[in-house]
């Protein structure tokens, strides 16, 4: 992974575990480790971050798109425009760039 993709606080595997990035210094040394890799995003993993029916917070929701394995992102009901949601990571950093919180796990 790039480390341009990882922020604090993102989730990755891990040689199969899963690891939140809790410094700067782990979005070095994971963006260099070839056996990390993104989690793909799933209705599981959506559950995880505590997003219920879709619905992350008042004016934001995902859902996943009929024409691909993809979800996206919707603000105040219009697509993002940004891009489709393939990996955690991805919905992380999007809904922290767009609230200015974190979506962690429960």
């Amino acid at each position: 992974m790039r480390a341009s993709e990882l922020r604090i606080g993102n989730y990755v595997h891990l040689n199969g575990k899963v690891v939140r990035i809790s410094s700067g210094k782990d979005i070095d040394k994971y963006s260099a480790n070839p056996e990390v890799e993104p989690i793909q995003l799933t209705d599981e993993w959506i559950k995880k971050l505590g997003i219920e029916d879709g619905v992350l917070d008042g004016n934001m929701s995902i859902s996943k798109s009929h024409a691909c394995n993809f979800y996206c992102l919707y603000f105040e009901d219009e697509f993002t425009g940004t891009r489709f949601i393939k990996y955690v990571n991805t919905l992380q950093n999007l809904y922290f760039e767009l609230t200015g919180e974190e979506l962690e796990l429960l």
